[in-house]
């Protein structure tokens, strides 16, 4: 299957669309299924292979907006079983919009939550200057009080104003700690629900592990293959510097904008933490995966960083492991790892897992 770079859009958004019928020609349309489900496959390229021929008809680019639109119009036309089961891997495989959705509305909350938070802080702070003017004026009336009934009269008065004000800033402060409980929640599930390392500008490590699981059901239901690539600095470079110094830390963006650089936008890049970036590459096999690492190591060889007095080399170490259907995502992501440490020690510039080596070869120098 291609790689597509490029995302999905509305049709209100699209320009190519505009003042086009979104009723496709009867002519164009194809036969409605037959009721079972039959090739999965093979259903999938007919619907693929009518949506580029309804665009090609109407002098549409290919675009993902365009193809998606077609697409879904003649899926409209299948059974109900068919239907439900492509959607289902549609919907697995569009699911960084579903989550940036949730992630919008619950900044959303946040936000308005805040914003009451501060409404209420507002109000309290003027009950305060009340408070404080009242203490103040008071004060003068006990000062020029000339007997003790009227320094009762005064504090009895006095007493009487705070207890009001009291109530009140008690009913705010109240109400502040509930707010406060509901941001605490709102930012726990932005939390939860984040994909970037923000300050890498990459994806994170548990939304990173959560699209390598749907990727092993992807690779399940389509046969095809992914691969996953752990990458870090060499350890010369890392001693270098100190793994807890600033330059090392400047090395990782440089890194991460140098493998967003290199990697296509269809795949995935991640940070793992300890220094290390995992690249899920997606529809690819063995073969790829070591013309990539070696094209990485190739470029990473003429790329200096200037940090200072210092002229750094970005010299990088790889290692690679199969998405398989045998194993478990994170003893996939294990054996990557402990791939990586072998070939840091070995000083190897890529390593594959020895259990997915191809003929037995299971480095590459």
């Amino acid at each position: 299957m291609k790689k597509d770079d490029e995302k999905a859009s509305d049709i209100g958004t699209n320009p190519f669309l505009s003042g086009i019928n979104p009723d496709v020609p009867h002519d164009n349309d194809i036969a409605p299924g037959s009721g079972d489900s039959g090739d999965f496959i093979e259903v999938v390229n007919r619907l693929s292979q009518s949506a580029i021929e309804t665009l090609q008809s109407e002098s549409l680019p290919c675009l993902p907006s365009n193809y998606r639109l077609y697409f879904e119009k003649f899926l409209q036309k299948e059974p109900a079983n068919v239907r439900e089961k492509i959607r289902t891997i549609m919907r697995m495989q569009s699911d960084l919009e579903n989550r940036a959705l949730v992630f919008e509305k619950s900044v959303g909350e946040s936000l308005r939550i805040i914003k009451q938070v501060l409404n209420c802080m507002s109000v309290v702070y003027q009950n305060f200057i009340i408070a404080q003017n009242v203490v103040k004026q008071y004060s003068k009336d006990m000062e020029q009080a000339d007997n003790k009934l009227t320094l009762r009269n005064v504090m009895d008065f006095f007493i009487r104003d705070m207890n009001k004000v009291t109530k009140i800033t008690s009913k705010q402060l109240d109400q502040i700690r509930d707010l406060y409980a509901k941001t605490d929640k709102n930012l726990k599930q932005i939390s939860q629900n984040s994909v970037y390392d923000l300050s890498l500008d990459v994806y994170n490590r548990s939304y990173f592990t959560a699209v390598l699981q749907k990727e092993q059901q992807l690779c399940m239901e389509f046969n095809h293959s992914s691969i996953l690539i752990y990458t870090t600095l060499s350890q010369a470079v890392t001693r270098e510097v100190g793994q807890d110094s600033p330059v090392f830390a400047i090395l990782l963006k440089t890194m991460a904008k140098f493998l967003q650089k290199h990697v296509q936008t269809s795949d995935f890049i991640a940070y793992m933490g300890d220094g290390i970036f995992g690249i899920l590459l997606k529809y690819s096999d063995m073969l790829e995966a070591q013309e990539l690492c070696v094209s990485l190591y190739q470029a990473a060889q003429i790329t200096d960083v200037f940090v200072g007095d210092m002229n750094l080399q970005l010299d990088i170490t790889t290692s690679i492991a199969k998405i398989m259907h045998e194993r478990s995502i994170e003893e996939s992501m294990s054996a990557c790892l402990s791939t990586l440490k072998i070939a840091l020690e070995e000083k190897q510039h890529c390593k594959i897992y020895q259990q997915d080596s191809i003929d037995g070869d299971s480095q590459h120098h």
